[in-house]
């Protein structure tokens, strides 16, 4: 998938974050990348992860789902404070 029409789409749903933010201060989204394709899987960067509540994280997979017409297709999103670094 296309890295531009991947961030086009996840700062569409980020300004939809921004007028609904969550309790104690919004989570704010960043950007994305795709980091595999069996099953597709993709990286949000965001402030702070740990506080993205389970409903924006479910929000965001049927989104990314109807927008890229993944259907049922297994997909892995993982989100990650910018500041973090991979585990080697």
């Amino acid at each position: 998938m296309p890295t531009p029409a991947l961030n086009t789409w996840l700062q569409e749903e980020a300004a939809k974050e921004r007028r609904a933010p969550a309790k104690g201060g919004s989570v704010r989204l960043f950007y994305a990348t795709q980091t595999g394709i069996r099953p597709p899987r993709f990286v949000v960067f965001c402030n702070e992860a740990r506080r993205l509540h389970f409903s924006l994280r479910r929000h965001l997979e049927n989104s990314l789902r109807e927008r890229f017409g993944f259907g049922a297709a297994p997909l892995r999103l993982t989100f990650r404070s910018r500041r973090e670094r991979a585990a080697p």
